[in-house]
């Protein structure tokens, strides 16, 4: 349990190698640590500059990843496109065995239905 907090102190580092190798290091955790560790990187996740990553590392700590990024799309108040670009491209590689699979593509439907009706106006 202690190598996880080290990796989550890791992301405080101001050299950008060790951030990323420390996502790397997280996502190979999966769901184990998910209570301790999604929370944590939702927050990075607006702070970082490589936004894919650290979606992408929350994505694979499973189903709590998973719906906090659909949530954060989702979110109307997020204004940062960037942001929910990088939660799209990344839930685009969501693996299709998991079990919340139905409610990504439902949830990445909607939002495109949203995009759309927004780019019509």
């Amino acid at each position: 349990m202690k190598t996880i907090y080290v990796l989550l102190d890791c992301l405080k580092s101001s050299i950008w190698k060790i951030k990323i190798a420390s996502l790397t290091a997280i996502a190979e955790f999966g769901s184990r640590w998910s209570n301790l560790t999604v929370p944590i990187l939702t927050n990075y996740l607006k702070k970082f500059q490589s936004k894919e990553k650290v979606a992408s590392t929350i994505l694979k700590l499973g189903e709590a990843g998973e719906k906090v990024l659909i949530r954060t799309i989702s979110d109307s108040k997020e204004p940062d496109i960037k942001l929910k670009v990088s939660i799209l491209k990344t839930l685009g590689n969501a693996d299709i065995t998991s079990p919340n699979i139905d409610f990504i593509v439902e949830s990445l439907y909607k939002l495109a239905q949203y995009i759309i009706l927004l780019l019509n106006l």
